[in-house]
């Protein structure tokens, strides 16, 4: 049986396990908070340049979310998810320092066990990898997609910067705060 990692109360053991605890941080944030989630998968869309996702981001960002019948994370998955698979399914890294050059790889490894899943059904599903560092086997990356079956279509990553994801985290408490002010200034007058 496998351990439910989004769980707050089941944490990786730390040690080499540090890349495995990245990863479920983002999740649980991610799961738990919708303006961040949003502004996670609005920079996705925005910011592909893929036929497939064309489609998703000419039409309103928001009526993606509209389409959307079922969203499922998940962490460490090693099974076949097939069913989860989406009309696009991408590799997402996210890493110290921004990729200039994301390449397709010449190899995929039969690698099956992503840092993490989220899928908005039916339209879009993320495998992730979390790096410390910018040291990438973008094979490991690309094969992380066959945990949706073997006749996926590739398509190229995207990388995220952990830079990125704590301005969306630091937006959000400085946006917190302000509503929080707001709120008093309309009680005292």
């Amino acid at each position: 049986m496998e351990k439910d990692h989004l769980n707050m109360f089941c944490p990786y053991s730390s040690g080499a396990e540090h890349e495995n605890n990245l990863t479920r941080a983002l999740l649980l944030i991610l799961k738990s908070s919708p303006f961040l989630f949003r502004q996670f998968i609005n920079f996705i869309v925005r910011n592909y340049s893929s036929s497939d996702l064309v489609t998703l981001s000419q039409s309103a960002t928001y009526e993606i979310y509209d389409e959307i019948k079922e969203v499922k994370f998940y962490t460490q998955v090693r099974r076949d998810l097939s069913e989860d698979a989406c009309e696009v399914n991408l590799p997402v890294v996210i890493t110290k320092e921004k990729v200039d050059k994301i390449p397709l790889p010449k190899r995929i490894e039969k690698e099956r066990q992503p840092d993490g899943i989220i899928c908005l059904k039916p339209n879009l599903s993320l495998t992730i990898e979390v790096k410390k560092h910018n040291n990438i086997d973008w094979s490991q990356v690309y094969g992380h997609i066959q945990v949706f079956g073997d006749e996926v279509s590739l398509h190229k990553a995207i990388n995220i910067t952990w830079d990125f994801m704590k301005r969306c985290i630091t937006e959000k408490a400085a946006f917190q705060e302000l509503k929080r002010h707001s709120f008093r200034i309309l009680l005292i007058s």
